[in-house]
């Protein structure tokens, strides 16, 4: 992401459904000014313990963001779109609150390459998931937006990540065998994925830009 965005340091950011803040200051480090948001309050108040820099967070609504049009240089959005319930309005806002010309970065889960139907059911249960997203149509959702695709790669794609991550949630009640799982895991996944890449993932991965003509509505 942060090869992508190529932040600069006159750069105006905002991340959305910024969790504890994360991915708002490892990304933006160099940013002029840094806006986090997130639904959930506790997320906010570690993520404002932890805030470095001329970084700033604050509770509330993806699909109702407390912002001008034209406000911000670069959006991110890291494992979020999945969870909201209006998917096309958040995507929207995203697109409002943007500069023309400005970066968008956002991951969605789409479990395209885990075929069993009873992990399925419990992985949306138990993260919440309202809806999953194939490339095909979180693509389509970013054009229908006014967003234009630039790059877009599924991740956590071969059978190795697939059986990984399914083994990673049996044993997340256990911390300390989990976090050691995860450490072997992630570097086992890079190789994985190189050697056994498919067209499918548990993740996706886009990078996208606002354009300047007005989006197309439905």
């Amino acid at each position: 992401l942060r090869r992508y965005l190529k932040v600069e340091a006159s750069d105006v950011a905002l991340d959305i459904a910024c969790g504890i803040g994360l991915y708002t200051n490892r990304i933006f480090r160099r940013a002029r000014l840094v806006v986090g948001m997130d639904l959930v309050w506790r997320n906010i108040l570690m993520a404002r313990y932890f805030r470095t820099g001329q970084t700033f967070f604050y509770q509330g609504n993806a699909e109702h963001l407390a912002h001008r049009e034209a406000t911000f240089d670069v959006v991110i959005s890291i494992c979020a779109l999945e969870h909201f319930q209006d998917a096309d309005h958040a995507l929207a806002e995203m697109y409002r609150v943007l500069k023309p010309g400005g970066r968008l970065a956002l991951t969605v889960d789409s479990l395209g390459n885990i075929t069993s139907p009873e992990f399925r059911q419990f992985h949306r249960e138990f993260c919440q998931v309202v809806n999953y997203f194939s490339p095909e149509d979180i693509r389509q959702r970013l054009e229908q937006a006014g967003f234009e695709v630039e790059r877009l790669d599924v991740m956590l794609s071969s059978g190795v990540s697939a059986r990984l991550c399914v083994g990673a949630f049996r044993i997340m009640k256990w911390p300390l065998l989990f976090n050691v799982y995860s450490c072997l895991a992630y570097p086992t996944t890079l190789v994985a994925d190189r050697l056994f890449r498919s067209p499918h993932g548990i993740t996706i991965g886009v990078c996208a830009r606002k354009t300047e003509s007005i989006p197309i509505r439905n």
